[in-house]
């Protein structure tokens, strides 16, 4: 396929124009014309360039491509990247929040549909919706575990001295189980976005599930009566890139391969 197809397609479908982001969605280094081979990924970074290219990839499409807009500064790790992309030819594609938003590709709604629960209104760059199959929050932590084909031989820090600030774990995520044993009204935002934990609790969810935990969120879990699930910023957002490559295999002649890389954080 066309690099220019790809990139109107994925613009197209996506609709960057719609964020205003901390990045330019979209192709942010041009590579070749000609396209038969695409990498995807959760992040951009020398691991993920590497592989791409013992795959003989064309393109790289990732939802953590470089950020900053607009910028001409390319120093230390950003150039020794972007000289590999440029010496090997090859198109790198960052779509971080449109690829977060969408209401069928993106990272929320994909986890919505591993539960079953229905999406009501769209919420930041996630949405808030009902648990209509009435899982228990216990079967929601199997269900994404099975979904995101965790790798249980990755060890996570369990504190040995716990205390009622201390998060659970299972399936190496970590949650806060201080709501109702089974959740109704849930609140789904991938990645980095714990800052609108308490905004969501005034929208009257009683769970909560995102990437990220951090220090303030175990106190206000339990001064609320919430639950809190953390997936991992990594595994929460590998879903929107699959349902993308998914798409382009669909749509289009093209070899694709994802890049598993884990990161538990």
């Amino acid at each position: 396929m066309r690099l220019s197809v790809l990139e109107k397609f994925l613009q197209e479908k996506l609709n960057y124009e719609k964020f205003d982001d901390y990045c330019h969605n979209g192709l942010q280094v041009e590579g070749k014309k000609s396209i038969n081979r695409i990498a995807f990924a959760v992040s951009f970074n020398l691991a993920t360039l590497e592989k791409a290219i013992e795959l003989n990839a064309d393109a790289i499409i990732v939802h953590h491509g470089f950020f900053g807009k607009d910028y001409f500064n390319l120093r230390g790790i950003n150039k020794t990247r972007v000289k590999l992309l440029l010496e090997n030819n090859i198109s790198l594609f960052g779509i971080h929040l449109p690829l977060d938003a969408h209401d069928k590709y993106g990272n929320n709604a994909q986890l919505f549909s591993f539960i079953g629960a229905k999406m009501e209104k769209p919420y930041e760059v996630g949405y808030i919706g009902n648990n209509v199959l009435k899982h228990s929050l216990d079967d929601m932590l199997d269900i994404f575990h099975e979904k995101l084909t965790i790798n249980n031989n990755i060890s996570k820090r369990v504190e040995t001295s716990p205390s009622i600030f201390t998060p659970k774990f299972k399936h190496k995520f970590s949650y806060l189980d201080n709501g109702p044993t089974i959740p109704q009204k849930i609140a789904i935002v991938s990645g980095g976005a714990s800052s609108w934990y308490e905004k969501s609790i005034d929208e009257g969810i009683d769970t909560y599930i995102t990437g990220e935990i951090d220090e303030r969120i175990p106190a206000i879990s339990l001064e609320t009566n919430t639950n809190y699930i953390a997936l991992g910023h990594y595994y929460s957002e590998k879903v929107g890139v699959l349902a993308i490559k998914k798409l382009l295999e669909i749509e289009f002649k093209v070899k694709t391969t994802f890049i598993d890389i884990e990161n538990i954080l």
